[in-house]
């Protein structure tokens, strides 16, 4: 990201980078109400100019806070609207993805906003016993990849829905958590802060608070109070993880020898505490992993604290970036456009210049983001403390709509006989795992068997002479 290259018939130039965040930070208000104001204004202004459109445009709404944002301000732009702006005539639908019978369902969210808003709903139902497997393969021919855990069916299906419904372009709420620390991962980063340099024991209570709220839905069955474990105390009180290996990477590439042997011995030690645990790491695969790395990665710490480093690793090379390619690939399968009011450069910038308690405050999270919609959204919404990521519900997949098809897989004379994997201990521990009813262990060999899916769809595809087209 941020780099270029030119491309010549002498060849090809060295990669530079042109664009670097940390470059364009600006002087933000000292007083919140300020800082309020002027967010909520390059918010909106982000959200106008992407509403510039000769086709039809809609709202992948899930009903959490980032997506409701994005459709409401549009609605009170639309409202305030002069002519002249080219904005699109057609954008009043809205198109949800709703989890039947799991905890992922936040459809009674959405239905507030739609109301709010006099939106047009086009729902989609996914119900966990009868997923399609057409659909889920369909998806992972669309994104040409593999990914880790699961594939994006949910967008897939969205986009397919903007599609048939004549809708060309997406208005998506991509960026506003890693921008804002939305996620439950940020909020023990963000204690560190409040340890060091100086222990701030009230700053760590609050924030322990908001992190036990994450936790807390009330459309969803089962869920339970964060209570802090050893873990996530320790976490809060030492170095992070990262700054740690840097430091002790900097120091082994000093002596190559010793560098080698560390890698020989992690690599022995995964090995066997795979094997004693029963969950095989490297002998799952028969090819030693590509290691990928990029020199343009940037390490520089910009402002201060962990949270703000670890909010701009992650927006940049981490959480943010996976999405943003996961759903590119998945609104272009069906040739529509997807928009990101959070990721204007502005606005980015503008939150990167925050303090972390403009972010993490008063009992929230994303909290510069509630008091700017204060009024605009359904308070329903903007007082919501619960948060449910948009992925896939696997372990219940695998317990109903997948189980046939994946224990089929598994035991398929070419998944078996694969030299990428070992198809024979993939099967053994899966299975393993169905007598055990634990299908969140199951979901580990997913990554595998979208591999095999992957493989056999572009055989059938260059077969049929498809793969040009």
């Amino acid at each position: 990201g941020g780099c270029c290259v030119s491309i010549g018939r002498n060849g090809i130039s060295p990669i530079k980078k042109w664009w670097n965040t940390g470059d364009h930070l600006v002087e933000v208000p000292k007083i919140f109400d300020e800082q309020v104001e002027q967010y909520k204004e390059i918010f909106y202004d982000a959200c106008r100019i992407r509403m510039r459109s000769d086709v039809p445009i809609g709202t992948a709404l899930s009903g959490g806070l980032d997506s409701s944002s994005v459709l409401c301000s549009m609605f009170d732009t639309r409202k305030q609207s002069t002519n002249g702006q080219r904005l699109a005539a057609d954008w009043q639908k809205a198109f949800v993805l709703v989890y039947s019978g799991t905890t992922h369902d936040e459809t009674a969210y959405a239905k507030q906003v739609i109301k709010h808003t006099s939106t047009t709903p086009i729902y989609k139902e996914i119900n966990p016993a009868l997923i399609s497997l057409d659909d889920i393969e369909s998806a992972i021919f669309g994104f040409e990849a593999i990914q880790n855990a699961e594939p994006s069916i949910g967008p897939w299906l969205i986009y397919r829905e903007m599609k048939r419904a004549g809708v060309s372009v997406s208005m998506d709420g991509l960026g506003g958590d890693e921008t804002l620390a939305g996620y439950h991962e940020y909020l023990p980063i963000a204690m560190k802060d409040a340890i060091w340099p100086m222990p701030n024991a009230s700053r760590w209570r609050e924030l322990q608070v908001i992190l036990s709220e994450l936790y807390k839905e009330e459309f969803s069955e089962g869920s339970k109070a964060f209570v802090p474990t050893f873990h996530t105390v320790v976490q809060s009180f030492t170095p992070s993880i990262s700054e740690g290996k840097a430091a002790l990477v900097n120091c082994l590439e000093k002596s190559p020898w010793l560098l080698g042997g560390v890698r020989n011995f992690y690599r022995y030690t995964k090995r066997n505490i795979g094997e004693l645990t029963g969950i095989p790491n490297e002998r799952w695969l028969k090819i030693e992993p590509a290691n990928l790395t990029s020199k343009f990665r940037d390490t520089e710490k910009i402002g201060g604290g962990y949270l703000q480093r670890y909010l701009y690793d992650d927006f940049h090379y981490g959480t943010n970036a996976r999405s943003l390619r996961n759903f590119d690939r998945m609104s272009m399968a069906h040739g529509v456009e997807s928009r990101a009011p959070f990721m204007d450069w502005r606005l980015v910038c503008f939150a990167f210049s925050l303090p972390s308690d403009s972010k993490l405050g008063s009992g929230f999270t994303k909290r510069i983001l509630r008091d700017a919609m204060r009024g605009v959204l359904p308070e329903p919404i903007g007082i919501r403390k619960g948060k449910l990521g948009f992925s896939s519900p696997m372990p219940v997949w695998y317990q109903y709509g997948l189980r046939n098809q994946v224990l089929d897989t598994i035991n398929s004379q070419q998944f078996l006989k694969s030299d990428i994997w070992n198809g024979p201990v993939i099967r053994d521990f899966t299975e393993s795992c169905y007598r055990k009813e634990d299908y969140s262990s199951a979901v580990k060999s997913w990554k595998y068997i979208q591999a095999f899916f992957l493989m056999n769809s572009f055989e059938r595809a260059a077969r049929a002479g498809d793969l040009t087209r």
